[in-house]
């Protein structure tokens, strides 16, 4: 019996590989978004986009608890604020200037 406790193998232990979070990737795409639109004087647009993301967010994921549906809404609110700001800057009368 104590040779056989020596020679049994323990069982081996699976590890996960380590793989990012698909949040993270989204995360490091808006605060590169945010530095751009920093310089770019368009941190007014930036700020509209995030927060409308994420309220489309927050509002799929009240409508229908799951993770693809919420993401797929968060997409459609940040296709529909880009379109809206852009509709905005199309339609936006340019500024004169008198001297």
């Amino acid at each position: 019996m104590f040779v056989l406790m020596l020679t049994e193998e323990p069982p081996p232990v699976e590890v996960e590989p380590f793989y990012l979070s698909p949040f993270f990737y989204i995360f490091v795409f808006l605060v590169v978004l945010g530095i751009v639109a920093w310089k770019c004087d368009a941190i007014l647009e930036f700020i509209v986009m995030v927060c409308t993301t994420i309220a489309g967010f927050i509002i799929g994921f009240l409508i229908l608890p799951n993770m693809a549906f919420a993401m797929f809404s968060a997409v459609a609110a940040l296709l529909l604020s880009i379109a809206a700001i852009a509709l905005v800057r199309i339609l936006k009368k340019p500024e004169t200037t008198t001297n």
